[in-house]
């Protein structure tokens, strides 16, 4: 094992660990609003930081457990053909959001209803979902109340929908506060948008909806979800192009020059110098094998230090241009000879959007998960040697011929089939709080998906909440466990410490 290996597999083992001991405290609290404070941090810290699981038996029984005990006012009835989707958090841009539009869209026709309730007052309120919520049934912003009114309040509304569709963060425990006992009956559908990630919500799951085959056994192997079936994510079809040379003079840029293409959130190309250089070496090794050749990067920015010394060294033909606006991402794609998808992380909705337009794409395997789509139409690659002899051939040609990928499962006519077949095959009529048996990943995975996810105190609002002897006691656990590796970090602690 490398050196970098050891310390990523020790950093696994400390957060876990930390983690093992810190919920031997949960017994000391006597009120209800420190224990959900101290399963939210809990919550918080597992989704942040790489562990050994991926779901938590005792966090999902202790939340439920306290549902139960809740008294809930639910509605007995419910409006046939209706669904609410529920999220955490709403974005302006990409991500679980576009998926929710999209889902929407395509579901138009087929449901009497659709909702949309939001549960953080502070999220972002895309005119987009809006306008689709208001159009197809309500929008829904809870209030900023405590999370067991916030529960009841979410229950006894998610009671008069036959569909309850959760899109929520990782780290979101209202819904098990909400849906985690015996007398709510609507069925709980849970879109697995961060199918990579530890997440709440599994004991409380009746189906989980995830992106892919790899996923889905993820989700049953390793979370033991009570039923998982694979739902692609949905995308628009695109009926008009404009053409390269259109796209290329918008951009300024050479009509004579082969452009390689990445688009991805910054951290999905690595945190650290040594998992950039992995990326980067490639791409620098494919632009100085293909003469007259650049490698255009959106979402890496060269404000950023270590992206900046990658252009240098390139000599420029390696550009970091950070985040562009959406309706500018046709013109690069048009532009681009070559899409190579982002890596150690992939970037889902990118790679989709790109394969709307016939360009020659791929991809490398690594061990978290890839797109069916990408296996089936074989533009993945064993390895980093494979995926720059390739598109150093590809680049080569004398013509660019472009791949046609079949995305049919990806759009509206099928996906919305194969949607509404599930749903009403397999959701079952009534909901049920589950037991879980787990198992943890194999090391490959969990090294891998630590060096993106890297390292986070989650020093918030909740940590500060929490009783002031508890506090101090997780700050020895910090210490103990290596989570506190430097001054800036202590100081931090101390002020949370000491915050009322």
């Amino acid at each position: 094992m490398t050196q970098q290996g050891e310390k990523l597999a020790k950093d696994i083992t400390n957060n876990s660990n930390y983690i093992h001991h810190i919920k031997k405290n949960y017994s000391t609290l006597k009120h209800t609003h420190q224990k959900i404070n101290f399963l939210q941090y809990i919550a918080s810290f597992m989704s942040k930081n790489v562990t050994t699981s991926f779901t938590d038996t005792f966090l999902e029984t202790e939340l439920n457990t306290l549902s139960e005990n809740s008294n809930f006012v639910l509605e007995t009835n419910f409006l046939k053909g209706s669904v609410i989707h529920i999220m955490t958090q709403a974005y302006s841009t990409g991500g679980h959001t576009k998926l929710l539009e999209q889902m929407i869209e395509n579901t138009s026709n087929s449901f009497i209803k659709q909702s949309v309730l939001i549960s953080n007052i502070k999220s972002e309120l895309p005119e987009k979902l809006l306008t689709l919520a208001n159009t197809y049934g309500e929008f829904i912003l809870l209030e900023n109340q405590d999370l067991i009114q916030k529960a009841k309040e979410l229950a006894s509304i998610a009671s008069q929908y036959e569909y309850v569709i959760l899109h929520i963060h990782q780290d979101d425990i209202l819904c098990n506060l909400a849906f985690g006992n015996s007398h709510f009956k609507r069925p709980i559908i849970l879109m697995n948008h961060a199918d990579h990630m530890f997440w709440m919500g599994a004991s409380i799951a009746d189906i989980v909806f995830d992106l892919s085959e790899e996923g889905s056994r993820f989700s049953s192997h390793n979370r033991g979800v009570n039923l998982s079936k694979v739902v692609p994510i949905p995308i628009q079809q695109k009926n008009s192009f404009i053409s390269q040379i259109e796209a290329r003079e918008f951009l300024e840029l050479d009509p004579h020059k082969k452009y390689i293409l990445s688009i991805a959130s910054e951290y999905k190309y690595g945190t650290s110098h040594n998992d950039i250089q992995i990326f980067t070496n490639m791409a620098l090794d494919i632009v100085n094998k293909v003469p007259n050749c650049e490698f255009l990067l959106i979402g890496p920015s060269n404000k950023n230090p270590l992206w900046n010394e990658v252009e240098q060294a390139s000599n420029g033909k390696i550009k970091p241009l950070g985040i562009k606006e959406r309706h500018l991402l046709e013109y690069y794609i048009v532009s681009s000879d070559l899409y190579i998808e982002s890596f150690p992380f992939s970037s889902y909705t990118a790679f989709l959007e790109t394969a709307l337009y016939p360009i020659n794409m791929l991809s490398l395997k690594t061990p978290i998960f890839t797109l069916d789509i990408v296996k089936e139409n074989l533009l993945q690659m064993d390895n980093i040697n494979l995926l720059q002899q390739q598109a150093i051939k590809i680049l080569q040609r004398n013509t660019i011929q472009q791949n046609q990928i079949d995305l049919s499962s990806h759009l509206q006519e099928q996906w919305t089939k194969n949607f509404m077949t599930l749903l009403k095959s397999y959701t079952p009529k009534q909901h049920h709080v589950y037991a879980k048996i787990t198992q943890g990943a194999d090391s490959m995975y969990i090294n891998h998906l630590s060096k993106v996810i890297g390292r986070n105190l989650i020093l918030n609002k909740t940590f500060s909440e929490l009783p002031f002897i508890l506090k101090i006691k997780l700050g020895l656990l910090m210490r103990q466990y290596n989570l506190i590796s430097q001054k800036k970090e202590l100081f931090k602690l101390i002020r949370k410490v000491f915050s009322f």
